[in-house]
């Protein structure tokens, strides 16, 4: 008689067990890996238009009025935001984004998402103006954006 040698169903069985095990363990790090990757640009992007605004601010004696930068406005495009705060137009461009989006730049009334950023601005003189003429300015602004843990993050002006 003789013996035929190989691997009995219990080898295969671990073995296919054990390498299932691997690749869900690859599979949860790389999607770790993939959301630390969209909230870094999201940190990078908001810290471009955060110095954009205080740029603008040493330009022009006040950051400019949520009307003239705000999504909400359909002439308020990536192009012309970007033009407007002397960046690029990638710079308002959140991970998340729908593809036709060009400006991630949102009044907030409630809390933002981690897609969008949310510009608060008031000015003591005349807050109206701030929030609803394109060529008035305020004097301070508020920036806030949700990582994909859910934590929101926010950035004051220099000069509230």
């Amino acid at each position: 008689m003789q013996r035929i040698s190989g691997f009995t169903i219990v080898e295969v069985t671990v073995v296919i067990f054990l390498t299932a095990i691997l690749v869900s363990f690859g599979f949860l790090a790389y999607n770790q890996v993939q959301r630390d990757a969209r909230d870094t640009t999201r940190k990078g992007n908001v810290a471009v238009i955060t110095e954009a605004l205080e740029d603008y601010y040493v330009q022009k004696g006040e950051y400019p009025s949520v009307r003239s930068i705000v999504n909400n406005f359909s002439e308020n495009t990536g192009t012309t935001v970007s033009a407007k705060l002397g960046i690029t137009a990638n710079d308002l461009k959140m991970p998340g984004m729908p593809a036709s989006a060009t400006n991630a730049i949102t009044s907030v009334a409630g809390s933002p998402s981690n897609n969008y950023i949310g510009y608060v601005a008031s000015s003591a003189v005349n807050n109206a103006n701030c929030q609803n003429v394109v060529a008035a300015g305020c004097d301070g602004f508020t920036l806030k954006y949700v990582t994909e843990a859910g934590s929101t993050i926010t950035i004051e002006s220099r000069r509230k």
